[in-house]
């Protein structure tokens, strides 16, 4: 009795435990929802915003079989479960405030939505590590996830990789179920989880491979070694191989109930699809990932994780806790933890390759270094214990591994909370507007580029002070370098009063390309130089920051471009760490860096030109 109430009671405190954690969770993921004041700086947000502002339901019951159906998002680079979420969330509200049916107040519920959506993707995370390894190891897992700062920035924008996450959090939970005691009711619903994830982001296709092996490791009598894995197999497929089709056609029954125009609507699906696929391995070039010329698969993606999504001590931690949890499989293999493996071990591996390297492709691995970093930190604590030393040697380890564990969980903390200076700050290009606006006339001119935000931007929604019209002269950087694309740049350095970079989405790859663009790689340089009239005159910035140190990213590392003095002598805080270039798509849509170059000398074309050629 005195032992069953103990469980109960430690039940109870885990239980409350992981409310605060997500209770936590929630305040740092809703914080500052309002981050860009409804302007919509986020592309992939924008568009699905777009989309969802246009479905309705079919007046009759045979237009839902119709392409023309105006449930049909004809939008399939993303899941359509997203989509008629948010569709379902609007409705609701609409009926409380009919104000809720404008997409400029219907964003919230969006990002509403995505912070509610990551933070129970925290407690699927406690359900999965508690499964495996135990309450206590399942809810430092929670606590290290309520603080990456990836998942607290992407709960900012309503996008479908927070959603997808969740699914593959319950999914490879009900695929441990499977493998443990061979249900077909867990098989059901491992179906159902996949198809909800299929149907929120069809990148996790692995998860079927997941499945597969689930019901592959309830065939095996026991535990089998590695050289015994192959012969296995074979034998388990012919005993299991019924289970795993009914979970995959689960899954595509799943899958098609919710996304039912990639059947309906196929060619477009596919169309979709398709480009998706060629983006991602870069099969056709796209002006937005040309930033990924030249990245070295893997390390591309650890160095980010390192240093911005997770953070150095918090990465690490996982990334040691991946490779012991690896190590003790590969000599001991177990069902359970083959089946806890593969997912970021089949992930992992073919995002590692990918020519295009955003950083949101990471999250669903995420989660998983967390647990595996507090997995083999729970192994080590109690090992520790047991080890044939004496009294005072076990009290130091011990107290080196508690202390390690503290620098990893407080360096957490303060990373997530310095991080929420973006979000305290008002957005750079607010900021860069506010301080054009006042600055512009009826018949001044703004060279703009084409591919990035237009600034001022949003003086039509913001009393910023800008005239009724703004003329905007686009410049398109990424063309092929030829002299009518010269001609035009000259003629808008001629005639403009300022040139606006919103970010380095065109400077950066176009720089580091300057074999395929030398013409407009050398005006960059010439244009940081201050060499052509113009002058940088704003720069407006927002970092990380906390206690007086900030935590700054470089888009201009590795750039052989000239520094303007503006740059050079600003310094955000005293103390300031410089992590190199971070991925353009972890800093452009909530704290980019924008340059605003003035003109204080005309020149004419000729002179320019001569100046551009002679760098």
């Amino acid at each position: 009795m005195l032992a069953n109430g103990s469980r109960v009671s430690r039940g109870w405190a885990a239980s409350l435990a992981l409310v605060l954690i997500c209770c936590v969770a929630f305040l740092l993921r809703i914080y500052g929802i309002d981050w860009d004041r409804g302007l919509f700086f986020h592309p992939d947000e924008r568009q699905i915003l777009m989309v969802v502002a246009k479905l309705s339901i079919p007046g009759r019951w045979q237009e839902f079989f119709s392409v023309d159906s105006p449930l049909n998002p004809h939008f399939f680079a993303y899941g359509s479960l997203p989509l008629y979420l948010l569709r379902l969330v609007v409705t609701a509200a609409t009926r409380l405030d009919p104000a809720w049916a404008s997409i400029n107040r219907f964003y919230l519920l969006g990002r509403l939505v995505a912070a509610v959506v990551d933070t129970a993707s925290i407690a699927a995370l406690y359900l999965l590590g508690r499964k495996v390894f135990g309450r206590l190891t399942a809810l430092l897992a929670a606590f290290l996830m309520a603080f990456t700062v990836l998942h607290i920035q992407l709960a900012h924008f309503y996008t479908v990789d927070t959603l997808a996450v969740l699914f593959v959090l319950l999914a490879v939970a009900k695929a441990v179920d499977v493998a443990n005691a061979a249900r077909l009711r867990d098989g059901v619903l491992l179906g159902v989880c996949i198809g909800l994830g299929l149907a929120t982001k069809v990148s996790l296709l692995p998860l079927l491979v997941v499945a597969a092996l689930a019901w592959l490791a309830t065939a095996w009598e026991k535990p089998v070694g590695w050289r015994q894995l192959l012969p296995a197999a074979r034998a388990a497929v012919a005993q299991v191989g019924r289970s795993i089709l009914l979970t995959w056609l689960v899954a595509l029954a799943s899958f098609l109930l919710l996304q039912p125009y990639a059947l309906i609507d196929l060619r477009n699906f596919v169309f979709g699809i398709g480009q998706e696929l060629a983006m991602a391995q870069g099969l056709h070039d796209f002006p937005y990932t040309r930033q990924y010329v030249g990245t070295l698969p893997y390390l591309y993606q650890l160095r980010q994780l390192l240093w911005f999504t997770m953070g150095l001590p918090l990465g690490l931690f996982g990334l040691v806790g991946m490779t012991g949890l690896a190590l003790r499989t590969w000599r001991r293999p177990s069902r359970q933890m083959m089946v806890f493996l593969s997912w970021p071990v089949i992930y992992g591996l073919s995002q590692g390759t990918s020519y295009a390297k955003f950083v949101r492709y990471s999250l669903p691995l995420l989660p998983f270094l967390c647990l595996a970093g507090a997995a083999t930190w729970s192994a080590a604590w109690r090992r520790a214990a047991h080890l044939s030393l004496t009294r005072a040697r076990r009290k130091w380890l011990r107290g080196g591994l508690a202390l390690a564990l503290l620098t990893v969980a407080a360096s957490a903390v303060l990373y997530s909370l310095a991080f929420m200076n973006v979000y305290r700050q008002v957005h750079p290009w607010i900021q860069a507007s506010q301080w054009l606006c006042p600055r512009l006339r009826t018949d001044t001119s703004v060279m703009i580029e084409w591919w990035d935000d237009p600034l001022p931007s949003g003086w039509t929604q913001l009393d910023l002070g800008c005239p009724s019209w703004v003329h905007y002269y686009t410049v398109d950087s990424h063309a092929q370098d030829d002299e009518d694309k010269l001609a035009r740049l000259l003629d808008g350095l001629v005639t403009s009063d300022y040139v606006v970079l919103s970010s380095q989405r065109l400077y950066r790859p176009v720089t580091l390309w300057a074999n395929s663009f030398p013409t407009t790689s050398r005006y960059f340089d010439a244009l940081f130089a201050e060499e052509l009239g113009f002058r940088l005159a704003a720069a407006p910035a927002v970092f990380p920051q906390l206690a007086g140190l900030t935590l700054v990213d470089d888009p201009r590392e590795g750039l052989p471009l000239s520094v303007p003095p503006l740059l050079a002598a600003s310094r955000p805080t005293s103390r300031v760490i410089i992590l190199g270039k971070a991925d353009e798509s972890f800093t452009v849509y909530d704290h980019p860096q924008p340059l605003i170059f003035e003109k204080v000398e005309q020149l004419s074309a000729e002179q320019m030109r001569q100046r551009i050629l002679s760098r």
